[in-house]
């Protein structure tokens, strides 16, 4: 039976009623709600000899997210998302972040057990705008959700209140698995990672599995470890990145254990990034061979180019010719020469854009340019006229030559003037 509010009900065998349609299929029954004002307390009442399941789907714009997480102590506090099952019989602090507006605030965060619906009530302290961290101080031994209670400012239910739990039922673990990485994930390089299985239950052999999404190559993992009550072992995994394997790529790594029979088990999920050793700290080498430029009259009318060899020696090799500055086209070739690849540049452009500067990266990063300028005087239009004044060396020496004679003329002239005034 279903109740709504305490007032309207409304059973199994009303295929058609006051609060929805029942639909019917052996011993599954779906009931959808037909009534408008669906906010209030819905009861569900349920008489069975039988195991059952209840799921309860609804539509909403708030929402919530949460991260179970390990706080970190220091001269600056922290977290870090746990990935993997929450410990069993201990506390354990969830981070939950509200969606759906900032008129939502949580009042209650409680882990539900599934079986018995007993809650475990956590203490709410906000972090920041929407997001608040739930410590809660013992775990569900069974499966369990995450329910969320709070208020909104804005609900058409007189008191405002919310509820929401999560769509996923989770259940804590009396395994867990610690890791601690020995140096960097380097490629074409071995990478030993070292992770410990302790168990607060009962000993035996537990089953390892170790696995990654990027199928690199695993050696020296231990297929089981043998604990015993309370106990703890130790195991190493021997991770190979490929040699080409780009410097910054991530790859995740799981190691699952698994009790004896397989009652209970644990994960750890880790993401390792790919780091190359930086050997080449030397730019790549770009030299002009040629420039070829016919620029008179009209400068769309008119071309010039450009020739250019770029080496990287003994380096990581080019990677990339670009344009930086200028306005033409590009073509490159690369041809060996003494054992060393040279990059053949060839930059043609109209005279319009006289400068140019080509950049040359090589596989680590590493940057050399190449600039060149023009210094022609061009028009730009057809229509336009352009004075080209040009000075004649020979002509410039013939005039210094008569400046002596004009020089001793006037000082002649002058003296002789004054000898006459005498």
């Amino acid at each position: 039976m279903l109740t709504f509010n305490l007032r309207v009900s409304q059973t199994s065998v009303e295929p058609s009623g006051a609060l929805g349609l029942i639909e019917t299929v052996g011993n599954f029954y779906t009931l959808r709600l037909t009534t408008s004002d669906q906010a209030g307390l819905w009861l569900i009442s349920i008489n069975s000899t039988q195991p059952y399941t209840v799921k309860v789907l609804g539509q909403s714009a708030f929402d919530f997210l949460f991260d179970f997480v390990e706080l970190s102590d220091g001269p600056h506090p922290s977290y870090a998302v746990l990935n993997s099952r929450p410990a069993a019989k201990s506390n354990v602090t969830l981070l939950v972040s509200m969606v759906g507006g900032d008129s939502v605030r949580p009042t209650e965060v409680a882990l539900v057990e599934a079986s018995s619906s007993k809650s475990y009530n956590g203490t709410l302290k906000e972090v920041a705008l929407g997001m608040f961290m739930a410590s809660i101080n013992s775990v569900p031994a069974g499966e369990f959700v995450v329910r969320v209670a709070g208020k909104n400012i804005f609900s058409k239910a007189p008191n405002g209140l919310f509820q929401r739990q999560s769509s996923t039922q989770l259940q804590a673990s009396n395994v867990s698995i610690t890791t601690q990485a020995d140096g960097i994930l380097v490629p074409g390089k071995n990478f030993t990672l070292t992770f410990t299985v302790a168990t607060t239950g009962s000993g035996g052999v537990f089953n390892i599995r170790v696995s990654n999404d990027r199928s690199f190559i695993m050696t020296n993992v231990p297929s089981s470890l043998t604990l015993v009550r309370g106990g703890s072992a130790n195991g190493t995994v021997t991770l190979a990145a490929p040699r080409n394997t780009t410097s910054g790529s991530d790859v995740t790594l799981t190691i699952e254990a698994e009790t004896p029979g397989g009652a209970d088990s644990n994960y750890a999920v880790l993401r390792l990034s790919v780091v190359a050793l930086v050997t080449d700290i030397t730019p790549p080498v770009c030299e002009v061979v040629s420039v070829n430029a016919n620029c008179l009259g009209d400068c769309m009318l008119s071309f010039w180019d450009l020739s250019a060899n770029m080496t990287d020696g003994n380096g990581s090799g080019i990677q990339s010719v670009t344009i930086r500055q200028g306005n033409g086209s590009l073509s490159t070739s690369t041809v060996p020469d003494r054992g060393v690849n040279v990059t053949q540049a060839f930059y043609s452009a109209s005279c319009c854009f006289p400068k140019v500067e080509l950049m040359v990266v090589d596989a680590v990063g590493n940057v050399g340019t190449c600039f060149r300028s023009l210094n022609v005087t061009v028009s730009q239009s057809t229509n336009a006229t352009s004075t080209m004044t040009t000075i004649n060396n020979n002509n410039g020496a013939e005039c210094c030559l008569f400046l002596p004679v004009f020089f001793w003329l006037t000082v002649g002239t002058s003296l002789f003037y004054q000898y006459m005034q005498l």
